[in-house]
This record gives C-alpha cells, sequence and structure tokens, in this order.
C-alpha cells in the first residue's frame, strides 16, 4: 500500500484561519494525512512535461478595474481547481464595482439570490483586503433580485474568491508538498523550493528541448519529475482515425518517439539528479472515446498506441536503469477497468463547462482561442455533482483525485527507492 502524500494548508492559508474550511470545501483534493520521507530528501523539485506537471498564471487588466495595472491569478492548474468562498454579503448599493460593505440595511438574511435572475457579474482585484497574506483573492461583485422581507428587491452580492493554489491539486504539487517543496513563485500562497518548465501540449520533442534548456538546473539534491506521451499518442491517433497512418506505423512512430524521451531521462540521471517518470494515462479508460464518437475498434486502437508507448519507455529502454536513479508510476493501477476502485467514476467528466467562467467573469465559448484549455478555468464551484468522485475533470484531463493518486504513489517511490 502506497503512502499518501502530505498535502498540509500552507501557513499562509493557515494564518487566515482557512485551512478547516478548505479541507473541508476540497472534496476532490487530499488534505493532510499521510507521512513525509525521512531519508531521502531533495533540496529541490524540477517538472518537465506536458500540462499535467503545469501551474499557470492569468493576467487581465479587468481584473482591477479601480485601477490602471494589470492583475493576476496564480497558480492555476489543468485540472479542477481549488476555491474557497467567504465574506459573501448583500446589500442595496448597486455600485457594479463596489464591494458590499455590510449587510446591516437589508431587513432579513438574504443567503442567495432565491434563484432570481442575475443581471450583473463582475470580477475583479479588490485591492483594500488584496495584501500581505491575502493574495490570489478576487472579490466577485454580482447585481440581480432577491427576496428582502417577502418582496422581490434588486439586491448586489459580493463574495471574496480565494484561489487556493497551494493545495495538492496536480501530482508534481502532491510529490513537492510530501517533501515539504513547493512552487512559491507560481502561487503566492505555496512554500519555495519547486519550479516546472512544462508547457501546454508539449510532446516528446518538446520535453526533450525543456531539459536540454535547464540541464544547470539539475544535479545532484534534484528531484525531476517528468509526465509525457499524451499527446503525441492523441496526435497518431487524429491520424489512424483519419486512415492517414496505418496503426502498425502509428505504433513504430511512437516507439521511437519512447526511445528519445528515454534519452532523455538517462541524460538527467548523468547529472545525478533522481527522475519520477509517469507513464502515459490510457485515454481509452477516459470520457474521451465517448465524447468524440468513437467506435470499439477506434477506442481499441487508442489503448494499443498508450501500451507501445509505454512499454517502449520503460519497459524496453529504461528497464536497466537503476532504481536508485529512476522511479516508474503507471496510472493504469488506478485507471485499467479490472484493477481500478468502484468508487470513483471514470465514466463522466467532474467540470460542467456551462458554470466555467475565467477568473475575470468572463465566459469561454467555443470560439474562444483557448476553448481547449478551459479546463484550466474550472474550480470546484462548477462540480458537476458532490455525490460522486470523478477521475477526470474533462475528456482528457484527471481531476486532483486522480493527480493524487499519481501523486501519492510517486511519492511512495521516491521515499522508498531514493
Amino acid at each position: 500500500m502506497f503512502r499518501v502524500a502530505a498535502s498540509e494548508s500552507p501557513k499562509s492559508l493557515r494564518l487566515l484561519g482557512l485551512a478547516a474550511v478548505v479541507c473541508s470545501a476540497l472534496t476532490l483534493v487530499g488534505c493532510g494525512g499521510g507521512s513525509r520521507a525521512k531519508e531521502y530528501a531533495p533540496q529541490r523539485l524540477v517538472a518537465f512535461g506536458d500540462e499535467n506537471s503545469l501551474i499557470e498564471t492569468y493576467s487581465s487588466a479587468s481584473l482591477n478595474p479601480a485601477g490602471s495595472s494589470e492583475k493576476a491569478v496564480q497558480g492555476l492548474a489543468y485540472t479542477m481547481n481549488s476555491v474557497v468562498l467567504t465574506d459573501r454579503l448583500h446589500c442595496t448599493d448597486l455600485t457594479a464595482t463596489t464591494a458590499c460593505v455590510s449587510a446591516s440595511a437589508l431587513t432579513d438574511s438574504v443567503t442567495d439570490f432565491d434563484g432570481h435572475p442575475i443581471t450583473t457579474s463582475h470580477s475583479y482585484y479588490f485591492d483594500a483586503t488584496n495584501s500581505g497574506v491575502l493574495e490570489n483573492i478576487l472579490t466577485r461583485v454580482e447585481i440581480g433580485q432577491g427576496t428582502v422581507a417577502s418582496t422581490l428587491t434588486p439586491l448586489k452580492r459580493s463574495t471574496n474568491v480565494i484561489y487556493a493554489c497551494a493545495s495538492s491539486t496536480n501530482w508534481v504539487q502532491v510529490v513537492a508538498h510530501a517533501f515539504n517543496l513547493g512552487f512559491a513563485s507560481l502561487c503566492p500562497l505555496d512554500r519555495a523550493g519547486a519550479e516546472t518548465y512544462a508547457a501546454y501540449g508539449a510532446t516528446v520533442q518538446t520535453v526533450a528541448a525543456q531539459v536540454s534548456s535547464n540541464m544547470n538546473r539539475l544535479g545532484d539534491g534534484t528531484l525531476v519529475t517528468i509526465m509525457a506521451g499524451q499527446h503525441d499518442v492523441l496526435e497518431l491517433f487524429g491520424q489512424v482515425k483519419n486512415q492517414t497512418l496505418s496503426l502498425a506505423d502509428a505504433q513504430a512512430q511512437l516507439r521511437l518517439r519512447a526511445a528519445t524521451l528515454a534519452d532523455v531521462v538517462r541524460s538527467i540521471i548523468r547529472t545525478d539528479a533522481k527522475v519520477l517518470l509517469a507513464l502515459t494515462p490510457d485515454l481509452s479508460e477516459s470520457p474521451y472515446p465517448a465524447a468524440q464518437g468513437l467506435t470499439e475498434g477506434q477506442r481499441q486502437s487508442l489503448k494499443e498506441l498508450v501500451k507501445a508507448f509505454n512499454e517502449r519507455l520503460y519497459i524496453r529502454e529504461l528497464g536497466n536503469e537503476s532504481g536508485r536513479s529512476l522511479a516508474g508510476i503507471n496510472p493504469d493501477a488506478f485507471l485499467n477497468p479490472t484493477t481500478r476502485s468502484t468508487s470513483y467514476n471514470y465514466a463522466d467528466t467532474s467540470c460542467d463547462f456551462t458554470k466555467v467562467l475565467r477568473p475575470d467573469g468572463s465566459t469561454v465559448g467555443s470560439g474562444d482561442a483557448d476553448y481547449a484549455r478551459r479546463v484550466r478555468y474550472c474550480t470546484n464551484e462548477a462540480l458537476r455533482s458532490t455525490s460522486a468522485i470523478y477521475m477526470w475533470a474533462d475528456e482528457t484531463h484527471l481531476t486532483p483525485t486522480g493527480h493524487n493518486l499519481i501523486g501519492s504513489s510517486a511519492f511512495s517511490r521516491a521515499a522508498n527507492q531514493f
């Protein structure tokens, strides 16, 4: 049994008195528990790969309508992100860009808009509170109607939205936090010592370039994490599906790309860094086939492509590498229908994209340039249902539950092998 990586509430959230709130609100994210590695203690963590290892910042001038400078929300991951709502107030002052200071003007308690429509919604940085430990907080202002003293009344609602980016949301955060490291440069609430050079849509060739450009960041005392191959599989599967490439030729190409990634791993090991290598999740067992309308034959082709890449990478190429330098994590243990737990929902996506907004309150339409990347805006406010624990946030990206399973396994392997 793998030990569960510790995901302690960051100090700054504890200062806010929000640790219990965060842990109770984020049913998808592990909070607390587990043990920390005693003997192996990396000085830093460096992550490479695709968006499964990426932490981003969203910047927009509209986040600060009262000022001229552009503001940012940090720590967004490609999964269901964690937000905590505090200080929700209602008032009758309908000024669109001013938060409610007090609800004392109301004659009775109003907890929501009682199902009545919101006519104006606007999120923005509220600088009066955005200082010190109170970072990564938006004040969301909504104008609509609610029932006050049994009368339908125009109302304004303001809510502080805390982007709790120091939660163990993706797998590299789980590993980093287990070793008392964090991505402070990408999340103002996190601890320091970890960095990521991952990129959205990264293929094996992209990851090779990431590593080549950052070899000076590696060496003894460094723990390197890599997850890559998903976009290579999807690229070649698309050609198989369109019948422009045979399955056999696609498998052969993926084996060559796996060999390239193996060479990258070996180059990292030669610096005396340790490597945690997460294999490519089996997308044939994700919501992707159903969402894309794949036939059973196409779904099986997708499974064979993932298998060709993973087997060549970890068994054929890296099977002889020392377990003191390299540990592999196979998500198949969590996603394979013959081994996976029946307590999780594997068939549906957790994120209800009809409820997803950017941090500035704007919608993400199908014509938007970043529509394919909209999962990074998904939060627990858009959770489809709290009655099920989902494994997939969207068609191809795992929820924090899936990331925590991979990250906890990775931490256990590092603690026991390195």
